[in-house]
């Protein structure tokens, strides 16, 4: 009907008018547009200023809420599902009204972000990554923060970021980076039109800080910059000034911007360039707002510019610097926040990299990193990983004594008493690896001549008591305490005990705690989870007003109609009058022009005034229509960002492979939400939340899914259940499900490689016969190769007949279809009556039937459903359920296979283990042992590896724990 629906990988449906789209966020999940975003190339900007850049060269689809801008070109620092972080292209930027409520989520480590309410984070819980939505975090909570960002990690294998590398240093020198920091710190651009007065400025106390700003500006503009005498004051406070306009706009384009204090923002100029223009950027910042704590072992740098801090917070990333913001309260003063460098490796990492210019504060960054220790700092921690700890611990038969840290402050990580920090966590982490790696040696070593010695050594090497050493054996513990050292027998059976033991403890994984340690990411908690609502920045707006006011020379009040009108009219240049009209009318001095035109003003004044004659019109006309154009250009910029601070909106970004980006210092993630599909198919409709419009559509169509097994290919011999990544309630509404192999079959594969290879040579030859001027390849050609891959049904003709059966077949069942398949489903559920077989389908699936029967009837464009699309119908069923519907042990139908993951032999094996463990472990003091538990599973009829399998799934659940090694207690 002329609807366009927006494609956001989201299932794929047939609709009305053919196979469209449902888009799966169901509610709108999106920060605000002061989020800073840190982008591949190094660039660190809002992201309301990423969708103005976008908005230039995208395509731009307007929404009844927003807009999505499209066919944008930059990339993301993401987070992939094992914890790294790589660049992943951006597909698109979405931009919304923003709702009323919104959520403020701030880390104890300063880091904030404002988002909608149901936007999710990450959280790390219980050793797992989980996802909460905004509104929902809580205070402790530990939320995902990179851990460094450093180039090169991409999906697709390692590149260099040009942002990184010296290549992209023309993009801004470092000369200049210096500059701003200086900047940033205690200089400020002065911009006054009126007065035409412009240039930059730089006032500290300190003469090498001067002096190095001097030499910045010479390097980077090539100018000399001055102090004038008037503004040297005698308690060593100096000023140094770089007059000039062309310098002014040069920082301003940089992103300087003309606010001070609080209003200061990080140059987005300074991610354009590379490591060392940001070195330099950061090295002048410290210099002028930085101190080095030698007592405390810190570096500090303060602004009362949060956003400032943001930005170097997320440059630092970059160097492998790890830092927090704190914010102190002033009170009838601005806040004050600052940025503290604390670990070990960061102070190191930031003295190798960035330092000090001003030789007394290196020296001091030098004492501090002389001084401080790698045990200093808990502020990079392992959360809530005692259980972890605790289970390879045991598991590599290891006492807290021998994990590489005193026994009490191991113990004290382990009970959960204390985070473990990443350092330490290292320092354990190596003595498990140790323990792994003799363990792989000691069971090759043992063998069938291992004398007493040595079943003595690894018998105290891995704790190991007799009473140990006698389980599952024919001896008894006073046999095998007897025997030892002189008994060849039991020394036999001691000797493959022990070999069974290494063996367990070689084989212990510690990939999850090295994951954890090694991984691109760390943990921050939540200091604040707060309510707030995006209102118009009323503050910025007056402020862009006045702006805006100045630059047309006129009242603050019709600044904005006037701005309007200004750019609506084409400027009038065609005499003398009219240029000195246009120039008084855009409040453009002819200073200005003098300037540009290397003249004195005094003598542009008279050629306007006719007083002297010149034949340099053209050329006066030409600059003042640049000046004009550069005055509608920062007019248009002006009333936009105007428009945006009024009209609050909030932000999305759509990232290839994922839905994830760093923002912030956070991970921010967007999930997609499966449970809509849930909704469409129970009750046939879709509900939409956005920006605080809600409304419910029919859906009126059917829903096609397509997705890879959940472990990548089908396992026959699994329940279908458990290798579908999604819910049972979800997955047992779908009225059919195919699993699509992949087996070898020379015949098929030969037939599939020809049409591959003919689609490919046909769309060759096309190619070359449209861009090669001598081609000599015939349209005759080139139809009779396409003719043999064409679809026997054209897609559009497919697509038509689909529409016209749907709109104008509405079919009846017959009575010999209605007994067709109630006789079907009748015996299907017969073979269910008795009280030990499962259930082979349920009363869904008789609904299946029918609406598969209609189908059917309306594919024949047919008035009536007959007993042929009845019998169609059985057997696709028939031949869906043998696929997915069927016990793999019994061979039998059983609903539970789809409806709960679990096929009633299954469940019933493992209710029969659960029982078992709780019976055998009121005859043992330290709980039931494994290795009884199976051997009993095996005379019951259970095999042995179905037994294991099922006591880890146990396990995994919680059901049953382990009070010792080797040993299984019901919960």
């Amino acid at each position: 009907d002329g609807q366009q629906w927006t494609l956001e990988a989201g299932a794929l449906v047939l609709a009305d008018q053919g196979i469209a789209a449902v888009d799966e966020l169901d509610k709108m999940r999106c920060v605000t547009g002061d989020t800073l975003v840190h982008l591949a190339d190094g660039r660190i900007t809002r992201i309301s200023t990423l969708a103005r850049e976008a908005e230039a060269e995208g395509s731009i689809e307007e929404l009844s809420n927003g807009r999505t801008i499209r066919d944008v070109d930059f990339t993301a620092w993401t987070m992939t599902a094992d914890g790294r972080l790589v660049e992943r292209p951006v597909t698109a930027i979405h931009e919304y009204d923003a709702p009323t409520d919104l959520t403020e989520v701030t880390l104890e480590s300063g880091e904030s972000l404002t988002a909608t309410d149901d936007h999710p984070f990450f959280v790390f819980e219980d050793g797992q990554r989980v996802e909460r939505s905004a509104a929902d975090l809580q205070q402790g909570d530990w939320v995902y923060v990179p851990k460094h960002l450093t180039p090169s990690a991409t999906d697709g294998g390692a590149v260099s970021s040009p942002a990184q590398s010296e290549m992209s240093e023309p993009y801004m020198p470092p000369a200049m980076g210096a500059v701003l920091g200086y900047l940033s710190g205690d200089g400020n651009v002065y911009y006054e039109r009126q007065e035409s007065s412009y240039g930059i400025r730089f006032t500290n106390k300190e003469e090498q800080l001067l002096a190095d700003f001097e030499r910045a500006c010479n390097e980077a503009f090539d100018a000399e910059p001055v102090r004038h005498p008037s503004e040297q004051r005698d308690d060593g406070v100096g000023t140094v000034r770089l007059h000039g306009r062309e310098y002014a706009d040069a920082v301003i384009k940089a992103g300087m911007n003309l606010e001070a204090y609080d209003g200061k923002s990080f140059p987005d100029g300074v991610s354009k360039g590379g490591r060392r223009t940001k070195a330099a950027f950061v090295r002048a910042m410290a210099d002028s707002e930085g101190t080095v704590d030698t007592a405390s072992n810190n570096v500090r740098l303060s602004s009362a510019s949060m956003e400032l801090l943001q930005g170097i917070k997320s440059v630092l990333l970059e160097f492998g610097v790890s830092c927090q913001i704190r914010t102190r309260e002033r009170p009838e003063k601005r806040d004050l926040h600052v940025l503290a460098i604390t670990s070990a490796d960061s102070l190191r990492a930031y003295n190798r990299h960035i330092g000090f210019t001003l030789e007394r504060k290196q020296a001091a960054l030098e004492e501090v990193c002389a001084a401080v220790d790698g045990d200093r700092t808990i502020v990079d921690v392992l959360p809530d990983c005692g259980a972890l700890l605790q289970e390879l611990r045991e598991s590599l038969r290891l006492y807290q004594t021998e994990c590489g840290l005193d026994d009490a402050t191991y113990c004290n990580f382990e009970n959960g008493d204390a985070n473990i920090s990443l350092d330490r966590a290292e320092t354990v982490l190596t003595a498990f690896e140790t323990r792994v790696e003799r363990a792989t040696e000691d069971a090759s070593r043992l063998s069938d001549t291992s004398d007493w010695e040595r079943l003595e050594e690894l018998k105290a090497r891995y704790n190991v008591s007799q009473r140990e050493l006698a389980e599952e054996t024919r001896f008894s513990q006073q046999q095998i305490s007897r025997g030892w050292g002189e008994n060849e027998a039991v020394r036999d059976v001691v000797r493959q005990r022990l070999e069974t033991i290494t063996e367990r403890v070689s084989n212990t994984d510690v990939s999850p705690l090295r994951e954890l340690v090694d991984g691109d990411v760390k943990w921050r908690r939540v200091a604040d989870v707060e309510s707030t609502t995006e209102k118009p920045d009323d503050d910025r707006i007056s402020l862009l007003r006045g702006e805006l006011a100045e630059l047309l020379g006129c009242g603050t009040a019709n600044a904005e109609q006037q701005a309007k009108e200004l750019i609506a009219t084409e400027p009038e240049t065609d005499s003398w009058q009219a240029v000195r009209d246009e120039l008084k009318r855009h409040g453009i001095p002819l200073q200005r022009l003098a300037d540009d035109l290397d003249v004195a003003g005094s003598t542009v004044s008279r050629w306007f005034r006719g007083v002297v004659d010149t034949d340099r019109f053209d050329e006066v006309r030409d600059v003042a229509e640049s000046c004009i154009s550069e005055n509608h250009r920062c007019i248009r910029s002006l009333l936009l960002e105007i428009e945006s601070r009024r009209e609050s909106k909030v932000y999305d970004l759509t990232v290839e492979g994922t839905h994830n980006f760093v923002a912030n210092g956070m991970v921010v993630h967007n999930s997609e939400d499966r449970s809509a599909m849930h909704e469409a198919l129970e009750q046939q409709s879709i509900s939409v939340s956005k920006a605080g419009i809600n409304a419910t559509l029919k859906s009126r169509c059917s829903l096609l899914g397509a997705a890879n097994p959940k472990y990548g290919r089908f396992d026959q011999y699994e329940p279908i259940g458990e290798q579908i990544d999604l819910e049972p309630a979800l997955v047992s509404r779908f009225d059919l499900i195919f699993t699509v192999t992949d087996q070898p079959n020379e015949e098929e594969d030969a037939n599939l490689a020809e049409h591959i290879i003919n689609t490919n040579y046909a769309g060759e030859l096309h190619t070359h016969r449209e861009n090669t001027a001598t081609s000599n390849v015939t349209e005759e050609e080139v139809a009779n190769v396409t003719e043999e891959v064409e679809p026997t049904i054209e897609a559009e003709l497919l697509r038509k007949y689909i529409a016209y059966s749907k709109r104008n077949c509405y079919p009846t069942m017959t009575e010999e279809a209605k007994k067709e398949i109630r006789d079907f489903y009748v015996d299907l559920r017969a073979r269910g009556q008795d009280d030990d077989s499962p259930v082979p389908v349920t009363a869904r699936k008789l609904e299946a039937l029918v609406r598969l029967a209609e189908a059917s009837a309306r594919m024949r464009l047919a008035d009536s459903v007959e007993q042929e699309d009845a019998e169609r119908v059985i057997e696709i069923v028939r031949s869906c359920l043998q696929d997915i519907g069927v016990d793999p042990e019994t061979g039998e139908f059983d609903a539970d296979v789809v409806e709960t993951g679990q096929s009633k032999s299954q469940r019933d094996r493992i209710k029969d283990i659960k029982s078992l463990i709780s019976e055998i472990e009121e005859e043992y003091d330290e709980g039931a042992p494994i290795e009884e538990v199976l051997d009993r599973a095996e005379e019951m009829g259970t095999e042995r590896s179905k037994a294991e399998h099922e006591i880890e799934k146990l396990r995994q659940k919680g059901d049953v724990y382990e009070p010792k090694t080797d040993h299984l207690r019901t919960v």
